[in-house]
């Protein structure tokens, strides 16, 4: 096909550091791969602050939300009865300076082009803040993003999570065999 194509004719190779190979042998074995303790508890706290009169929608993503932006503020939401397990915000959220310097960052910018083998550029940008609630999403079932052609998902989580507080669960290998059944946390 016309993508597949291009994105092959297109291909460049980086120079890729042995951080760098690993990282990406991980990507392509296992189908994802833990950079690490990116941020400060610090500049977790601060990007936390930093969501107050944000404007958030009320949905996993704003195209599912009832369409209304909703300005948010960290008490009111935690003193509702939430309907919602889950609130977008847009990408304004990479104007936070750590993020930004993630971002940035030549060991990052390295691996997701070598990965990619194309130079990255941000095609989306969600946020969520999930605040407690009884009511289960479609997506805290288990299944697989077809978001574009060639992608790499990055999942920030600002404050510790667990398996009961809403850990990030991946099924290792799902990439290359959807009949896998073993579960990452």
């Amino acid at each position: 096909n016309l993508l597949s194509y291009n994105y092959y004719l297109n291909q460049k190779d980086y120079v890729e550091d042995d951080y760098t190979k690993n990282a990406i042998n991980e990507l392509n074995e296992k189908g994802y791969f833990k950079i690490g303790i990116c941020f400060t508890e610090k500049e977790c706290n601060d990007f936390q602050r930093f969501l107050e009169n944000k404007s958030f929608y009320r949905g996993v993503i704003p195209m599912q939300s009832d369409g209304k932006k909703h300005s948010f503020n960290f008490e009111e939401v935690m003193n509702n009865k939430n309907e919602e397990p889950y609130l977008s915000f847009l990408p304004e959220i990479i104007t936070f300076q750590p993020i930004k310097n993630f971002l940035s960052n030549k060991k990052h910018l390295n691996l997701f082009n070598s990965y990619l083998k194309f130079d990255w550029d941000i095609f989306s940008v969600i946020t969520w803040f999930n605040p407690p609630t009884k009511i289960k999403h479609q997506v805290h079932s288990f299944h697989r993003d077809n978001d574009d052609f060639k992608t790499l998902a990055i999942f920030i989580s600002w404050t510790d999570t667990n398996v009961t507080t809403g850990a990030l669960n991946f099924i290792e290998s799902s990439h290359r065999n959807s009949k896998s059944n073993k579960t990452v946390i």
